[in-house]
């Protein structure tokens, strides 16, 4: 696939873009992470967490038609900041809780500077791709039954909800 559009047969047929030299380049990453933690007595425990990811030669990939074979594309840049939240209630008369959210925004700069074929980044502009994800979150709660027979934990009943936004592909511009 790295050197597909350097074939003027399947060029064409791999929907490259003029000008891409073909030679996929290994990309390097920096990556920083920043957080804190803070309990509440005994009733509560909150995290936070921000990540930034700037990839420089980042890798996606386009596919043939509508079939399942897929090429790797090496994009000029990405930028793939996020966050993420949790809150945890740790035992209280047998109840236990947690809840996580959090959101990513994955951007893909052009040009495209390798690879073979391409979908999306033809207008210059910066581009979503499918692991952007507006908002997620999970919920879980949790009763145990007391058990007093040795150290045998008893029963339990429990309650999970997740929701998410949904996947974002393709937005331009963004």
């Amino acid at each position: 696939s790295s050197q597909g559009c350097g074939n003027d047969v399947l060029a064409p047929l791999l929907a490259c873009t003029p000008g891409i030299s073909g030679t996929l380049q290994p990309g390097f990453r920096n990556e920083f992470h920043a957080g804190f933690q803070q309990a509440f007595g005994k009733y509560a425990v909150v995290s936070a967490e921000y990540i930034w990811k700037y990839t420089h030669n980042a890798f996606d990939f386009s596919v043939l038609g509508n079939t399942p074979i897929t090429f790797p594309i090496d994009w000029h840049n990405s930028k793939i900041p996020g966050f993420v939240l949790r809150a945890d209630v740790p035992n209280y008369h047998n109840i236990t809780a947690f809840v996580v959210m959090s959101s990513v925004t994955a951007r893909f700069f052009p040009p495209q500077s390798a690879g073979a074929g391409a979908t999306v980044g033809q207008s210059g502009y910066p581009f979503r791709i499918d692991h952007d994800e507006r908002f997620n979150q999970t919920t879980h709660i949790q009763y145990q039954v007391p058990f007093k027979r040795g150290s045998q934990p008893g029963p339990w009943i429990g309650f999970n909800r997740r929701y998410d936004s949904g996947l974002t592909a393709g937005s331009v511009p963004c």
